[in-house]
Order: C-alpha cells, then structure tokens, then sequence
C-alpha cells in the first residue's frame, strides 16, 4: 500500500479550530430548512474510526475507503457562546490527510476500525469577503470557515451533528469560527433548536461512548 500527502501540510500539519454538536435522532426539519436555504455542497460516505487501541490526545480515520485522516489536539481555547442559540467547545487541531494508493477493506468483525455513515451537507463563509459559498477546497492561507450539518449512523443508531471548522492562518482561526457562528447561529436559526454545551464534543470522543451495533 502506498500513500501520498493530499493537503499540503508539513510536519506541524495543517492547524483547524473546530466546534462540534452531536444529538440523537435524525436532523430537526427545522434545521434542515434552514440550513438548505445557504449553498450547499452534499455528499455520503463510510468513515472508519480507529477505536482500538485508544489514542489520548489523536484521532485517526479512513475517510471513504480511500483517504487517512490524522488529527493531534492542541487543546481548547476556550467555548463559543452565541447568546440564545449555542455554547460550545472549541478544539484546536493539527492535520494531516493522505491518499491512499488503493481502496480499503475491512473485516465485518473488526473491532478495531468503527464504521460510520455520514450524509454531509456544507456551505463556507468567507470572512474576508463577507461572502457564503458552497463549501469549497480552499487553499491554507485562506480564511474560511466550513459549516457542516450531517446525519450520521452507528449500525442500527442514528445522531445528526451541526459544526464549524475555521481554516487559515493560525492567529485568525478564532475570529472566522466567531463571525461565521454570529452569521449563521446568530440570526436566522431556527428558536427551537438549541446547541448546548453538554452536546458539544469532536468525533473521537463522541465515539467512545458510542456502543457499536454492527
């Protein structure tokens, strides 16, 4: 197997501040109302989640069969409140993704890797142009934030999460995640839904507390 580097990172990796809501059930139609109504760029794909062993402070995934995720936290600079509408908990990540040079396979029985569906729909703000676009690749040295609205599944067991991951120069990655989240969550999100603070955590820990049903 052979696998290239497909972001342009380097050996610091490419930085992501990131804040994630994870609830149970599927997504409010409320919420995907009011999401649709913003460009968006959609797809659906198998995630798989390195569980076993467990890696404090890292979190690996097979994206699609074809693509490694690496992530090493960096730690929490504090929470994102919007008043009314959320208060979560920022992440600070360091990435690296790496194409792999065939497509994967696993074991039904695998216990290591944790399968998960994803349906994905993402629209992007950029806030040095005051502009939302369909959620784009955007080169490191751009500002932008990508905010996600996805429908995930666990075997038989279904969540729906709601993030922003900011990318772009360092010193700035909280300010994006700050306008895109008085942009978006600020004004025009639907009154029921509120995102608080006790749903908010990343993916690799979330997943641990997921028991598998595959």
């Amino acid at each position: 197997m052979t696998v290239r580097p497909i972001d342009g990172s380097d050996a610091r990796g490419s930085a992501r501040l990131e804040v994630r809501w994870i609830l149970p059930g599927p997504p409010p139609s409320p919420a995907l109302d009011w999401f649709e109504a913003y460009p968006v760029t959609t797809e659906a794909r198998e995630d798989s989640y390195l569980v076993v062993p467990r890696l404090p402070g890292l979190a690996v995934k097979i994206r699609g069969h074809t693509a490694v995720d690496v992530k090493a936290y960096r730690g929490s600079p504090g929470t994102l409140e919007v008043p009314g509408a959320a208060e979560g908990r920022l992440g600070l990540w360091s990435k690296w993704s790496f194409l792999l040079g065939e497509r994967i396979q696993y074991p039904v029985d695998s216990r290591s890797w944790q399968r998960v569906e994803k349906r994905r729909r993402m629209t992007a703000f950029l806030p040095d142009d005051d502009r939302v676009i369909a959620a784009p690749l955007a080169p490191d040295d751009r500002l932008i934030c990508v905010v996600e609205l996805s429908d995930v599944a666990v075997g038989d067991a279904t969540w729906w999460t709601l993030a922003l991951e900011s990318a772009g120069p360092t010193d700035r990655l909280r300010d994006a995640i700050v306008a895109t989240a008085g942009r978006f969550l600020g004004s025009g999100m639907p009154a029921q839904i509120r995102l608080r603070l006790e749903d908010s955590r990343p993916y690799s820990e979330w997943l641990e507390g997921v028991e598998a049903r595959d």
